[in-house]
């Protein structure tokens, strides 16, 4: 999928994004201690991905690019329930004091960008 940057809404009051068809939405929202990194369907009325990033704008935009890179490693038909099975789950928040689920996060979006670069390459290559 492609998420492109769109308006800020309610759901997430710090930035947003949607994928081409508008079938997912992702974003950061704003809570009381800090800032999470959320994903879902648009109109889930749910956050199928939700990750506490903290309070620091260095971890908040890093934590941001690892599950955009995530997302974007995925087609749009993955349904929540795919990804969720993908995901690390947290026991430590924000995220980066839980390095397993971190580093797991890192390994991920690692490989989805690597993947990316492949797809890229193999069009570039046809064209």
């Amino acid at each position: 999928m492609i998420l492109r940057p769109v308006f800020a809404n309610e759901n997430y009051d710090l930035g947003r994004w949607v994928s081409e068809t508008g079938r997912w939405e992702f974003g950061l929202r704003s809570m009381l201690f800090g800032v999470r990194v959320s994903a879902g369907l648009v109109g889930g009325m749910s956050y199928d991905i939700d990750y506490c990033a903290g309070a620091d704008p260095h971890r908040i935009a890093l934590l941001r690019h690892l599950l955009h890179t995530i997302l974007e490693g995925h087609p749009e038909s993955v349904r929540p329930h795919q990804l969720l099975a993908l995901l690390p789950t947290w026991e430590r928040r924000p995220i980066h004091l839980d390095e397993r689920c971190f580093s797991e996060l890192v390994r991920l979006a690692g490989e989805a960008a690597r993947a990316r670069k492949v797809r890229q390459d193999a069009q570039d290559g046809a064209a």
